[in-house]
């Protein structure tokens, strides 16, 4: 299995290809780049150079490609950030695209118990895809013949790849000619930069042709020189693609060597941001018609055209340009027939390079001062600062200095605990150009404040716990406080409760809202410094809040008192409880309703009640904190009912009188009624009280007709409710 990173590009030759005149569209080689291979284990770290080297030698021998230079390389990683440690596979193919290669062959080896296993992949950069897959099983003896096995094969799928073109390119555009002194030089355009790999230059004495081969090269312009001066010659100009594969003929220009006038004398050439500022004039009494201007940089061989201008201008503003680059420039004048002059004196310019000198100040509390040195040059006018959170990420601008001597910046912007932060400045310029960002620094800020210890917390504690801890000594602005956090569970998540403000507080009690009773609470404590930054928790500390009264046992509740219930219940074993709460419900009730607090003694008479009715009752106990127990099981009382009321009322004749008689009620303990007679308006009177259950009506009133009620009185006095009226006439 291949990794997404690899350790380190490595390159063992660079082969220049020469190109000589006839020479074929073979010598279009693949660039290839061996890249060091990544061990598996640590028996296989030996290996991560040889087997690499193996099979580049094996490939050098075929002749079929370029190998990219090692130096190149290193050198293109560090411009870009990225990490030698570990380049990407996206990082591969940009290094691909910036320096042209076109194949990257990466790897990985694994040796256990005498055998290698390494798995080889070959990455197509133009494509962005795998060309070839492999995986070599050999031992230590048998490894160099498997690795060239193993070559052959991967030189023959990767030129398989870099063949696999199905059509020819597009023909070169724009080709002009520029004559001069016994030579011509001809350009043109490429319409497939990505595929071309080169071109073929044809020449001829007739337009209609033959056209002869003359050069193969792989910029877009050529010089045709040693020409015989008047001659017309005619050039036509084929693109070659990197499968070989050729593009038909560009139209045809025709170039004719003559006399040109004199060169132009460049004047100067001033340092610029990726840009040098050029100025010339003509020679006395020269008909100049246009300026051609040219570049090489210091390692190019041949001169590029860069603009041609009209008579009239003389400077011109070279931009996108490399920094801290030198270049080469010269002009050339054109008169008005189109002859081109020789080239004029050549003067170089050394374009302004990257600030340099960046710093970090490490240590600081969600902060990193930075500074760096301030530019020689008048010509830049401030700087851009950039951060990212990795070497090699993505750097974001976070601020612009607009004047050239401030060389410092405070950077507090939502910076982290304890991270590393990574810079780069870059120039401007008046115009805000900006130079490439200089290499990186990087900055830490200061790390976590110290725990807190000692955390302790106390129990059993009604509905709160206190909590203490030794307060840390430390500098003015570590220090500014501490968070209390709890948590319903030793390893749950733990929750702010409390944010103290003070370095020397050491105590907390939590209260508000009140806690539950008979709870464990877990508690850890952080502590906080100036810029809000949060220690690492502490380690937890438990509490379990006071427990409740424990319920009272034993409620009785007795039955049959006159308009009363007692109750009775045994005494809680706590020391502190501090009263007994009474609650009643009447039956049919669903609430119970407080009727009593009893202190110091375990007996309460509930008088005032009703006649016949059954009561409930429940009881709770309350401790000296004001913790109360949960309800007791319920006791019902039921209190001395009324006599039922007198029944069988009757009237009979004895001796002359109306004897009224009924039947003696069920209770024992009734001894009298009450002889009601029915007033006007439904007002009752009562006429007397008898001892049995007979009375003869009392008609000295002379009324003709009664009617009477009588009523049950038992001993404790209770009367019960009036019997059916009896009505008695003469």
């Amino acid at each position: 299995m291949f990794r997404k990173t690899v350790l380190l590009f490595f390159i063992v030759a660079f082969i220049t290809s020469s190109i000589v005149t006839h020479a074929s569209a073979q010598d279009f080689k693949p660039r290839i780049a061996f890249i060091m291979f990544v061990p598996q284990n640590v028996e296989a770290t030996p290996l991560i150079d040889t087997i690499p080297t193996l099979m580049t030698m094996a490939v050098i021998r075929t002749g079929h490609f370029e190998i990219l230079e090692k130096k190149k390389i290193e050198k293109a990683v560090e411009l870009e950030g990225f990490k030698l440690s570990g380049i990407a596979l996206r990082e591969i193919a940009t290094l691909g695209n910036k320096l042209g290669f076109d194949f990257g062959v990466i790897g990985d080896v694994r040796k256990e118990r005498g055998m290698i296993v390494t798995n080889v992949r070959v990455l197509d950069i133009r494509n962005n895809t795998t060309c070839y897959e492999d995986t070599i099983t050999a031992t230590e003896g048998g490894l160099n013949d498997k690795i060239h096995d193993a070559a052959t094969l991967l030189v023959e799928k990767t030129l398989a790849c870099y063949k696999s073109a199905d059509k020819p390119p597009e023909p070169p555009v724009n080709v002009r000619v520029t004559a001069g002194a016994k030579k011509i030089r001809i350009s043109w355009g490429n319409s497939d930069p990505k595929n071309v790999a080169g071109f073929k230059i044809f020449r001829a004495g007739d337009e209609g042709g033959p056209y002869t081969l003359l050069n193969i090269v792989s910029e877009t312009t050529f010089v045709d020189e040693n020409l015989p001066l008047n001659e017309t010659v005619y050039y036509k100009v084929k693109a070659v693609n990197k499968g070989s594969l050729e593009s038909d003929f560009s139209n045809a220009v025709r170039g004719r060597v003559v006399t040109g006038p004199p060169p132009p004398i460049l004047l100067l050439t001033e340092p610029d941001v990726k840009s040098a500022h050029l100025k010339w004039r003509s020679r006395p009494g020269t008909d100049v018609a246009h300026f051609r201007l040219y570049r090489k940089e210091i390692n190019e061989k041949e001169f590029k055209e860069v603009m041609t201008f009209p008579a009239g201008n003389l400077e011109y503003q070279d931009r996108g340009l490399k920094d801290d680059a030198t270049y080469h420039y010269a002009l050339s004048a054109i008169d008005q027939s189109g002859a081109e002059s020789d080239m004029s004196s050549v003067l170089d310019v050394k374009t302004l390079r990257v600030p340099e000198g960046l710093r970090a100040e490490i240590g600081k509390i969600m902060k990193i001062n930075l500074s760096w040195e301030m530019h020689p040059s008048q010509v830049i006018e401030g700087y851009n600062l950039y951060r990212a959170t990795e070497r090699a990420g993505d750097y974001r601008l976070i601020n612009k200095i607009r004047n050239r001597s401030m060389n410092n910046y405070l950077d507090t912007e939502r910076m982290g605990d304890a991270t590393t932060y990574w810079y780069r400045v870059s120039a401007l310029n008046r115009d805000g150009v900006e130079t490439d960002k200089s290499q990186e620094v990087s900055g830490t800020t200061r790390g976590k404040p110290p725990v807190p210890e000692g955390l302790t917390a106390k129990n059993s504690e009604p509905r709160r716990v206190s909590l203490r801890w030794v307060p840390i000594k430390s500098p003015e602005d570590e220090i500014k406080g501490y968070f209390i956090l709890r948590s319903m569970n030793e390893r749950g998540q733990y929750l702010s409760i409390a944010d103290i403000s003070g370095a020397n507080v050491d105590n907390y009690i939590d209260k508000d809202p009140p806690l539950k009773d008979n709870t464990t609470y877990y508690y850890a404590i952080a502590s906080y410094n100036s810029a809000g930054i949060q220690s690492t928790l502490s380690v937890p500390v438990s509490s379990t809040t006071k427990e409740i009264p424990h319920i009272p046992k034993g409620l009785k509740a007795t039955n049959g008192e006159v308009k009363q219930v007692t109750l009775s219940w045994e005494p809680n074993a706590e020391k502190d409880i501090r009263e007994y709460i009474l609650f009643r419900s009447v039956t049919g009730e669903r609430e119970f309703s407080r009727i009593a607090y009893v202190k110091g003694r375990t007996l309460y008479v509930d008088s005032g009640l009703r006649d016949g009715v059954q009561y409930s009752y429940t009881i709770r106990a309350a401790d000296e904190d004001n913790l109360i127990s949960e309800q007791a099981p319920v006791a019902t009382g039921v209190t001395k009912p009324l006599p039922k009321k007198p029944s069988g009322l009757k009237v009979s004749e004895q001796n002359g009188k109306k004897l009224l008689q009924w039947d003696p009620n069920p209770e024992n303990d009734v001894k009298q009624y009450n002889v009601y007679r029915k007033g006007f308006l439904g007002i009752s009177q009562k006429i007397t009280t008898v001892q049995g259950n007979s009375w003869i009506v009392d008609e000295s009133e002379g009324k003709k007709r009664h009617e009477l009620f009588i009523t049950a009185i038992n001993d404790p006095g209770l009367e019960s409710e009036g019997s059916d009226i009896i009505v008695i006439e003469k």
